[in-house]
């Protein structure tokens, strides 16, 4: 599964490991109706 998420990343343009330690930061404190924020082509355009 990480490997998906690094293969997304990479084609998104998204550092993973900036991307990784975001989501491991704050994937405790977000609603499980705002979890796809945190895919990787969400997450990019929430931190451009």
């Amino acid at each position: 599964m990480m490997y998906s998420f690094f293969a997304s990343c990479k084609t998104m343009d998204v550092n993973p490991w900036d991307w990784l330690k975001d989501v491991l930061q704050s994937i405790g404190t977000t609603p499980i109706n705002q979890i796809d924020q945190w895919l990787p082509h969400n997450w990019k355009n929430l931190n451009s």
